[in-house]
């Protein structure tokens, strides 16, 4: 089974807590390590990213221009949740179909973008 939606690869899976010592503690339950974190301003959240597995937020997947993306679904009469990509932690452009419109899973599209 390939780990892609409409030929898109999975990019990441992300989980919640509410801070980051119920993140560490899950780390250290886990036995996941950090390999970096970010702010993302549009979400006013802190994203941290893990080696290993982890519980379900949200399915990402890699996409070669999110703003494509999000006209196709709009063409298609689904409305993603931004009217244009936002800058996510890193250096990645992202976007979310709703839950409603993805059958009760958050999807996020993530466009790798250059570092200025």
């Amino acid at each position: 089974m390939q780990n892609k939606i409409n030929g898109y690869p999975l990019h990441h899976v992300g989980i919640i807590f509410t801070d980051f010592e119920k993140a560490e503690a899950f780390m250290k339950v886990a036995g996941l390590q950090e390999e970096y974190r970010g702010y993302v301003d549009a979400y006013q959240a802190w994203c941290v990213f893990l080696q290993g597995k982890g519980g379900l937020h949200h399915i990402a997947f890699s996409v070669p221009d999110v703003e494509e993306v999000r006209r196709k679904y709009q063409d298609e009469g689904i409305v993603l949740l931004e009217e244009q990509a936002v800058p996510g932690a890193g250096n990645i452009l992202v976007n979310f179909m709703r839950p409603k419109d993805g059958r009760g899973v958050l999807i996020e599209f993530v466009e790798t973008i250059e570092h200025p």
